[in-house]
Parts: C-alpha cells; structure tokens; sequence
C-alpha cells in the first residue's frame, strides 16, 4: 500500500511537474537490437529494471528520461528491461551505480555495453566461461593460464572475475597473439580436464578475431572419482608355444618391452587380454614377447608403425597381430 501510494506521488511529480532532471543517452553499443525498450533504474524507483514510467524515448539528440527532483542524490542504472540486460563496462564488466545530484538539470552519458550481449569496441577480448562444473568450490578462484604466461598457473594477472549474474570473465589486451591455454584453480592439480578426467587438450586463442570469445570447463582433474580403465583384446599369429608371454609396451611405461605390470593374460585359442587404468587419453604402443628383438610386425615380417589408443568412452579394444618378428614358424 505504502509503495503504491509512493508511486502515485512519483507519477504526479514526473507528469505534472516541471521541476526534473533530465536524463539524456548520447550513444548505445553498436549491438544494441534495434527497437529496443530502455530504462532507467534506480533509487527513485525502488530499482524497477522495467518501469514504464522511465522508459527511454528517443529524441534527434539520444534517448530521454525525466526524473523529479527531490529525491537528492541519484543512483541508477540502465537496463534494457531486466537486470539480465542492465548495462555494463566496454568490456562487460559490471560497473558501480551511477550517481547525479538532482539540483543539476542535465545529464548526459554513454551506454558501453549490456550484459546479455558480446562486447564490442572493447580494446581487449573478454574471455569468458559459458559453463563450469558442479563441483567447482564455492568462492573458487579461477585463472587462465598457457603460453600467455610462461604456463604459470595461480597468476593473479589472468584471474577470472565474477559477476552479479556469476559468469566468470578476464579481459586479455588484443596485442596479444595467439595463445593456448587452460583454466585452472591456482595449482597444477586443479586443472580443468575432459568429461573422462584426462586432462583437456590446449586451447587455441586469437584476441584479435573478437571481443568476445567463450569458452567451457567440463571436469577438474583433481574431482574425478576414478578415471576409466582399458581391456584391450589381441588376436595373434598361431606361432607361439604356451611358455610365450605377451607384453603391453608404451609411452606410459617407458616404451618396456617386458614390463610385468603390463603382461597379457590368455583369455582362450589365440586370444589374449590385458587391463589397465588410463592416465592419458592418448596412449601409443607396441606389443612384444619380452624383448625388441620379438616385436610384432606385419605379415611380411617387416617394421609397422606404433599403435595408437585414444580414449573416447569405450572400454575395450580390440586389435589383431600379423606377426611377432622371429618367429617365422609355430613353435612346437
């Protein structure tokens, strides 16, 4: 009862008075849609991000609102209808009340951007997350870090900020060239990683291509359960003997050819199994009996090139062996 009666007053002195600021938009971001309804917002109004009675109407010199003396000192804000769209920095970042004393009569300003919207002319290119994980702390800092920064991670100078509506954001100068870059949460155990844990490949960033570039974390390495495990199944040549072991050689063990630790197991006639937890979503391999000298090889007997495991959701592979080199004939 108490606000209608207030906003009865307001009405009366905006409508029948004379006795106003007025309010004047001298320009608007290059992005703004056309045709669309501005406001003003402030502490003349309750903060009413849609009033009609301060909508914006457009004059051949900008956009125009009045607003009755005697409120003091105003604070507001232009928006676009909601606080969803209120208006922001060049780079859209947010900004601080806006503040005018109402004995002045005119007052003009410029609009730099509004939230909802890329920002544009902005110097520099907002990089900003469009998503980041459920898990992510509370009160998380967040920071950019890659080649832009000698891969220093924890770096107060790219942290990300975040703002009333807790989108993370840090503006990075366009005289920057291209860049790769993760996000991390101030060490090398906080990395962002991929939807399987691994750690998420390096992503590549021009600053000068746009103002506004958007960017999403799926996982942190440090908050995943458990990362997913392997089998892979081989088929091999009928030319070994039962005393004969099949070894799994990799980057992950430093490429050793009879490495216990990574031993297949007969699973049945020619079929042999080995399991193991990834640490990499890539992994590229080779399989032997124990040494370099008994590597597998094509059916010619000839060199192949090294495997290649990349992870993408299944949990077992299989592959075949033409040969092991050496082993020209089955041994009896």
């Amino acid at each position: 009862m108490i606000k209608t009666i207030i906003y009865s007053i307001l009405g009366t002195l905006l409508f029948a008075a004379c006795d106003h600021v007025e309010i004047i938009v001298t320009d608007i971001p290059a992005n703004t849609p056309e045709g669309s309804p501005m406001y003003i917002s402030g502490n003349f109004n309750f903060w009413d991000p849609g009033d009609e009675r301060f909508k914006l109407y457009k004059e051949a010199d900008g956009y125009h609102a009045h607003i009755p003396k005697g409120f003091g000192q105003l604070e507001f804000k232009f928006t676009r209808g909601d606080w969803t769209t209120v208006e922001t920095s060049t780079c859209g970042e947010d900004i601080e009340n806006r503040v005018w004393n109402d004995d002045e009569t005119v007052a003009k300003f410029t609009i730099k951007g509004w939230r909802d919207l890329d920002a544009v002319d902005c110097g520099k290119t907002v990089i900003a997350l469009s998503q980041v994980p459920d898990s992510t702390p509370a009160n998380a800092r967040l920071y950019l870090f890659g080649s832009i920064n000698g891969y220093k991670v924890g770096d107060y100078r790219y942290q990300f900020k975040e703002d009333s509506a807790g989108v993370y954001f840090v503006a990075i100068s366009k005289q920057h060239q291209q860049f790769e870059c993760l996000i991390n949460r101030g060490s090398e155990a906080t990395i962002e990683a991929d939807k399987f844990g691994f750690l998420s490949d390096w992503r590549e960033i021009v600053p000068g291509n746009s103002d506004t570039i958007w960017v999403g974390v799926e996982n942190w390495a440090d908050f995943v359960a458990q990362k997913p495990s392997v089998t892979v199944i081989a088929s091999v040549p009928d030319i070994l003997n039962k005393e004969d072991k099949i070894y799994f050689a990799c980057d992950a063990n430093e490429w050793n050819p009879s490495n216990e630790n990574y031993k297949f197991t007969a699973i049945g006639p020619r079929k042999y199994a080995f399991s193991m937890p990834l640490e990499s979503k890539v992994i590229y391999y080779k399989l032997t009996l124990g040494d370099w000298g008994t590597v597998e090889c094509n059916s010619d007997f000839g060199d192949i090139d090294n495997r290649l495991l990349q992870y993408a959701g299944k949990d077992t592979i299989y592959i075949s062996v033409d040969q092991f080199k050496n082993r020209a004939t089955a041994k009896k």
